[in-house]
């Protein structure tokens, strides 16, 4: 059987294939290494303190005109910077090191979690470092010198060891290999691009300090390679120091053009990795089985820039919002959501990433000080009227027939909400 005819055969008949059949990158969770109990109790860790600067008045409010307060947690990815730990090469444990490194990071620097979205171990072993999937703002590149936070809109990958004058092993490389091309792949990256000019997230400075807690602004431009090293960006920094970053960056380039359309079927749903999003597709003859990390790193395009008046909530948190001129609106109880005359079939539920990618606008309430509304405890029999913001209970039900209401105006709502309304007189 010539070649060509026995894969036609393969993909027309044998349909679901592993992602070892593609030869993808294999990615632990950070459970691995999160879950594991190590002793590091031997370890002192001690919260860095910040340097405290007095700033005038004047000073802080130019700030807050000029600069946003909040810095983006996920942005699109166009860059992937690589690291070495510096460190660690005394540890044989893997597990270990990562912990030590992410103690590092979340209790001494005070930066929350580990600063690396993915870890890499001399065996090649990859493991998923910082909370949030693709695109998620890191902790791991930042240059002192002109205030720039190049942890929004990049990947940080880190081989563990210091590679001053020592190569990294030839599995950790081709695991790297494999991870940038992949992550190319799947956010639209040309990692041979040397050229490539964006936006960089930006602090204001004042007497030689960078002040991130009045903000910032993509108030500068960075011209650079798509795939880079630590010192690209930053002066007198050697790291990832001797690792071979043209090699790189052909090598990953000829793993991305392999991983390039590749259709992934998670239960009954088949997408698309495109510029960072999951995109629907339907009934693919050829699709992989996509591992529960991939479906859960990336969100679902179908859900980006909804329409004015879209109704959006995060699974299994109570909040739900409005969408306005790109914005996210909290409509601040569930009584204002039932005037506005919503119904939760309204609603779009989205996955917590999907929430995030919207800005905060200004909240969404009804002003109920000029209305008569009928309202009810959630799991409780008694009705109230609600009248000047106080809620009067209605004694008894031929009170509430005398009055000419009826049980369609009642509207039920939480516990939470109840306890907002004070208590009025009875109403007998």
């Amino acid at each position: 059987m010539k070649r060509g005819l026995f894969f036609t055969f393969v993909f027309l008949f044998f349909p679901l294939f592993t992602s070892a059949y593609f030869d993808l990158p294999k990615i632990q969770k950070r459970s691995v290494w999160e879950n594991v109990h190590i002793d590091t109790s031997k370890y002192f860790y001690r919260q860095e303190q910040k340097k405290h600067i007095h700033i005038p008045q004047k000073t802080i409010e130019k700030f807050k005109k000029e600069n946003s307060l909040n810095i983006p947690e996920y942005f699109k990815v166009t860059r992937i910077i690589i690291h070495d730990t510096g460190c660690c090469n005394q540890y044989t444990d893997p597990l270990t090191t990562i912990q030590r490194i992410n103690k590092d990071h979340s209790i001494t620097r005070g930066w929350e979690d580990i600063g690396y979205n993915y870890i890499i171990d001399k065996k090649g072993n990859i493991y998923e470092g910082r909370k949030g999937g693709n695109g998620k703002k890191g902790a791991h590149a930042y240059d002192n010198r002109l205030c720039r936070n190049f942890n929004v809109g990049s990947v940080g990958i880190a081989l563990i060891g210091d590679f001053d004058r020592q190569k990294p092993t030839q599995e950790a490389l081709n695991s790297l290999y494999k991870l940038v091309g992949w992550l190319s792949a799947a956010n639209g990256i040309d990692p041979e691009k040397m050229d490539l000019k964006t936006p960089v997230w930006t602090n204001p400075k004042y007497k030689g300090e960078c002040i991130s807690e009045y903000g910032g602004s993509f108030s500068q431009v960075f011209v650079g390679p798509s795939v880079l090293g630590h010192k690209d960006i930053e002066k007198d920094n050697d790291d990832p120091g001797v690792l071979n970053m043209n090699i790189l960056r052909k090598e990953a380039n000829k793993w991305k053009q392999r991983y390039e359309n590749l259709v992934y079927q998670k239960e009954n749903e088949f997408f698309i990795l495109k510029d960072g999003f999951k995109v629907p597709v339907f009934s693919p003859k050829i699709f992989l089985e996509a591992t529960d990390f991939i479906y859960n790193a990336f969100p679902y395009k179908r859900h980006n820039n909804l329409k004015n008046g879209a109704l959006i909530k995060e699974k299994n948190a109570p909040q739900i919002y409005k969408i306005e001129n790109g914005k996210k609106r909290h409509i601040t109880s569930y009584l204002a959501f039932k005037k506005m005359g919503y119904s939760m079939s309204d609603v779009l539920v989205l996955s917590k990433r999907e929430v995030e990618e919207y800005k905060t606008g200004d909240p969404l309430d009804y002003d109920i000080k000029n209305e008569n509304i009928l309202i009810k405890k959630e799991g409780d029999y008694k009705i109230y009227l609600l009248q000047q913001g106080k809620a009067r209970w209605i004694k008894t039900y031929n009170t509430f027939k005398k009055l000419g209401f009826s049980m369609s105006d009642v509207i039920e709502i939480p516990k939470t909400d109840f306890k907002k309304y004070p208590k009025g007189k009875i109403i007998f």
